[in-house]
């Protein structure tokens, strides 16, 4: 595969395909004076950009995240913007940004209401002991109005301020116990990250609901997104994999999901957390640390992309931004009344009810193999029997991949349907 695609010749040139992986880069390595403002020592060179000063470094990054909301225009001004924190190191860096764009004169400063929201999925037992208490000692060193929320929340978010880490925790404990319940009745570990990922914008939209923020940002960057849109496509989910790495996705009604550090790359990201020596949480996704990278899809795009970021970087540029240029059917119809849509109860999709011949075939093959299971020879009704199942499902308003996850719950002691 060519390593350098078409759009890798943008307002950087080709430079950043030949990036390295962070840890071959040492900033002692860079000599000499700072190409851009001819006055300070170098201290990072990314591939073959030109050598920068700290400065230099941190005042062009902070441009990519406010130009990413400048240009588009989708903020406006003295937005209630809720900021989803997991202690990541892009979203640390993102929190960061935001108070930094914050505390600047009047021309450049972000104009816009700021809160931070924790979304809490500790209980499913993925992330270290003390992860949720190195989160709130992180957020307890920024003036920003704190929220805390779990993955299994029925309610509103609650207000962190002095609370203890028990008395967060606590008012979720049987609506987590029921969760992890039906998470562990997901057959396949693709699967159960699939309904978590989606799951979790959900438990995001209604917790800016409640806190009358309709703008939600985002911490994902260009490698995260290029694994997302590898993964859609493998989950059956190409119809709205343009809306799941885009910049602004607005499928939610009165919420825009917005994802302002889509542009940046992981080592841009590690060297403003080093520069600015900014706290960090060895933060964990669910299912990253179960088995190995061939035990889910999305863990195996994950380290797909990983590989290739490693030996050709600018493939990674060029499947993010492939993904940028898919569009939707209905995108490119006229506009039409929301009202007339049908809408995934799950992923919050739209849900394409034309007659589709892969699902029809996909249908057919699953009933085909329940037959011959069981013993049935009778074939001859086989296809009415397809497309009767399908509208059944169209009925139940989840999408292909939504239901599939449906389908793979092995207990029905657990209702799949409370939870949509």
């Amino acid at each position: 595969m060519c390593s350098i695609g078409e759009d890798d010749f943008g307002d950087d040139g080709g430079v950043h395909s030949m990036e390295p992986k962070l840890e071959n880069l040492n900033i002692n390595d860079a000599s000499g004076i700072c190409q851009k403002c001819n006055t300070e020592p170098v201290a990072v060179q990314l591939g073959y950009k030109e050598p920068e000063c700290k400065t230099c470094f941190l005042m062009y990054v902070r441009h990519k995240f406010r130009a990413s909301l400048g240009s588009s225009k989708i903020l406006p001004k003295n937005a209630d913007v809720l900021l989803i924190f997991d202690g990541s190191p892009s979203s640390v860096t993102l929190l960061d940004m935001a108070n930094f764009a914050q505390t600047q004169n009047t021309f450049k400063r972000l104009h816009c209401n700021l809160k931070v929201l924790v979304v809490d999925d500790t209980f499913l037992g993925h992330q270290e002991e003390e992860y949720l208490k190195k989160v709130l000692e992180i957020l307890g060193k920024y003036d920003i109005d704190t929220y805390f929320t779990s993955l299994a929340s029925t309610g509103p978010p609650i207000p962190v301020k002095e609370e203890s880490e028990e008395k967060l925790r606590g008012p979720w404990v049987e609506e987590e116990t029921k969760l992890k319940t039906m998470v562990e009745k997901i057959k396949t570990l693709t699967l159960r990250q699939d309904f978590i990922t989606n799951h979790r914008k959900n438990i995001i939209r209604e917790a800016a609901l409640h806190l009358n923020s309709p703008f939600v940002f985002l911490s994902d960057i260009s490698p995260d997104l290029a694994s997302v849109f590898l993964a859609n496509i493998s989950l059956g989910r190409g119809s709205s994999t343009a809306h799941d790495i885009a910049l602004l996705d607005e499928r939610i009604d009165n919420l825009k999901l917005i994802r302002p550090l889509k542009d940046l790359t992981g080592a841009e990201v590690q060297y403003y957390i080093q520069f600015n020596d900014l706290p960090t949480v060895s933060f964990r996704t669910y299912g990253e640390t179960v088995g190995t990278k061939m035990s889910s899809i999305q863990n195996l795009t994950k380290s797909f992309v990983e590989n290739l970021q490693e030996k050709f970087p600018s493939t990674v540029s060029t499947v993010f931004r492939t993904g940028n240029k898919i569009t939707t059917k209905s995108q490119l119809q006229p506009a039409r009344n929301r009202c007339d849509e049908v809408v995934c109860r799950l992923c919050r999709s739209v849900i394409d009810l034309e007659e589709s011949k892969t699902l029809f075939a996909v249908e057919f093959s699953r009933m085909a193999s329940e037959f011959a299971a069981n013993g049935l020879n009778d074939m001859s009704s086989l296809s009415e029997k397809a497309r009767q199942q399908l509208q059944i499902d169209n009925d139940k308003q989840l999408c292909h991949a939504c239901r599939n996850i449906a389908r793979n719950v092995s207990s029905s002691d657990v209702d799949f349907e409370s939870f949509l």
